[in-house]
Order: structure tokens, then C-alpha cells, then sequence
């Protein structure tokens, strides 16, 4: 999974990018799922997709957003704490020594 979500480092969903981001070089990309090659799945619980090929997979709701870098110039909302409830969590099929199993 590596390679994958490495290819989504320095980007953003945003086009409106701060000048924070444009300053560190971060691209805007419209499909994530493209740009890492990866596939959308349908969630059970919540609305955002889950990622097919990732063995291990939660849904979660969003409760709070703490903005942490708020007071800091040109970074504000770049810093979040996330306090999320946890509303599912799916184990797939992964291979092991050479077996296909689920754990």
C-alpha cells in the first residue's frame, strides 16, 4: 500500500489552496482514488467511499474538529485534531505466507 499513498503526498482536494500549501509545493488533485490508483468501495455506514484494496478498513463519524495552528499566521486550519466515533471496522482477504486468509 506504500507506493499508493505515496503518491498522494503534497496533495490536496482543495483548489483554493493557502499560501502555506502553494509554498510547500502541494498540487491539487480532483480524484484521490485516481491519483493513488486505487479503487472506491461503497461504505456501509457513512457516506465517503472505503478503499477496496486496504485489508483492514473503518467507517467512522466525525464528532469535533479542534483547529490546532489557528493563532499561527497563514496556517490556520492546517493543524486539526479529529475526534471521531468509530462506526464500523471490515477485515478483508490478504495473503499470508501464500495463503488467502482473513484474519
Amino acid at each position: 500500500m506504500v507506493p499508493h499513498f505515496n503518491a498522494l503526498a503534497k496533495t490536496t482536494g482543495r483548489e483554493d489552496m493557502s499560501a502555506f500549501k502553494k509554498a510547500a509545493s502541494y498540487r491539487y488533485v480532483k480524484d484521490k482514488f485516481e491519483a493513488a490508483r486505487l479503487k472506491p468501495m461503497p461504505s456501509e455506514q457513512v457516506e465517503p467511499p472505503r478503499i477496496k484494496e486496504c485489508p483492514v478498513q473503518m467507517e467512522e463519524e466525525l464528532v469535533e474538529i479542534s483547529e490546532m495552528s489557528k493563532n499561527e499566521e497563514g496556517m490556520a486550519g492546517f493543524f486539526l485534531g479529529l475526534d471521531v466515533e468509530i462506526v464500523g471496522v471490515f477485515r478483508g482477504w490478504f495473503i499470508a505466507n501464500g495463503s488467502r486468509r482473513q484474519d
